[in-house]
This record gives C-alpha cells, sequence and structure tokens, in this order.
C-alpha cells in the first residue's frame, strides 16, 4: 500500500508557497500539506510526523550554515529536506550531497523540475536541478572573490561596505530582515571576518566597492 505523503512547507512567500501547493497537489492529490511559520515551528512538526518531505527556504528560515543543516539531516533520517533558494553556494550543496534525504532547487527553476523535485523527495532521492548542477559542473576561477560568495552575498557585502544598516538594506533588496542577518552571519563566516570594518577591507581589496564609499 502506498504512503500518502505529507509535505511541511516552510517558506513565508506567499506566491512561492502557493506554487508549492498546486504542484504538490498535482501530483499528490491525497498528500497531507502543513504549514510552518518559523524554524521552531518546523522542527516540532518534522519530530511530530514521520516520514515528512520538509520543503524550507532555507535562507528565510535561518538555517545558518552547512554545520547546521548536517545536524538536521543526522538528526531527522526520516525527513527528507528539499531546499529552495534563490542562490546556493557550491561549498553548501557539495558539503551536502553524500545524503540521500536532500535535494536543491532554484526558485526560478522551471516545472517539470519541480515536479520531478517532488518525486525524488517523495522517493528519498538526492535531487539537483540542472542550474545547480551546471553551476557545480563550471571551471571555478579560485582568484574572484565571486567564487566564494554567491551573487546574493556580493551584493550584499557591497552594500555593508558602503556603510548600510542591516534594516536599510532590507529595504533596499525588498527582504526580510531577518534574511539580511542570515546573509550577513554567512558572508562573514566565508570570509573569515568577525566585524563590519574587516569585511569593508576584504571587498575593496576584491575590488567590489571603493574606499570613496566607506565612511567611518
Amino acid at each position: 500500500m502506498e504512503i500518502t505523503p505529507t509535505f511541511i512547507i516552510a517558506d513565508n512567500q506567499d506566491l512561492t508557497r502557493k506554487g508549492l501547493y498546486f504542484y504538490i497537489k498535482d501530483q499528490y492529490d491525497g498528500a497531507k500539506l502543513i504549514e510552518a511559520a518559523n524554524k521552531q515551528t518546523l522542527i516540532e512538526w518534522i519530530e511530530h510526523v514521520q516520514q515528512s518531505v520538509a520543503v524550507v527556504d532555507y535562507a528565510r528560515f535561518n538555517i545558518q550554515d552547512v554545520d547546521e543543516m548536517r545536524i538536521l539531516l543526522q538528526r531527522f533520517p526520516d525527513t527528507y529536506w528539499l531546499l529552495l533558494s534563490e542562490e546556493f553556494s557550491d561549498e553548501f550543496v557539495r558539503q551536502l550531497c553524500n545524503f540521500n534525504t536532500i535535494g536543491f532547487v532554484k526558485k526560478t527553476s522551471g516545472s517539470d523540475e519541480i515536479r520531478y523535485a517532488l518525486r525524488c523527495a517523495v522517493g528519498h532521492r538526492l535531487f539537483l536541478c540542472h542550474e545547480i548542477s551546471e553551476q557545480l559542473l563550471s571551471p571555478v576561477d579560485h582568484s574572484a572573490p565571486e567564487n566564494t560568495l554567491t551573487a546574493t552575498e556580493t551584493e550584499i557585502l557591497k552594500l555593508i561596505a558602503q556603510g548600510k544598516s542591516v534594516k536599510e538594506i532590507a529595504a533596499i533588496r525588498i527582504s526580510s530582515y531577518h534574511t539580511i542577518v542570515t546573509h550577513k552571519k554567512n558572508i562573514f563566516r566565508k570570509l573569515g571576518v568577525s566585524t563590519v570594518f574587516e569585511a569593508t577591507k576584504y571587498a575593496i581589496k576584491a575590488g567590489l566597492t571603493d574606499i570613496a564609499d566607506y565612511c567611518i
């Protein structure tokens, strides 16, 4: 007897969430759908529901880094994590590809890829969307700072170096305060810095901003 899948939707963007509902119901009409408003609620549902598929916008739900994601995968081996994002770093994807209970989908992915990702999720098979596969196979220029940071992180670093606050950056990018905080933490971790001053020095050296843009 086929088990009816249970999907836990953890995405606070209305358009994305409604799109997920459409795709899931289109493929699995009897599927159970649960919404999680934040990371704590998401974890509580995962603890409560066995064999669930957690569809998560990992940046907006404040999953800090690859180490935290690895801990979640090990803590909940029966849960499949289908991660959604506008950007994934190569490092993040590569370090998690040894798990069969995870998939990566860009928010720009097409309908066929999303449907196939859902089938992989229910079948507990690793899934990488086409854009991420191409990204991982592309030659890496280690001299370019963009290969360390994602495009989104690079743009946020530029704004940080221009003296913008987290609140100002959130307004400029039409994003939530918590999303920018998460990006900032990831930027600092990747660059091995702990202060705005150190991050700004990196941005200036990398040619991402001019020293005249930075006001102390």
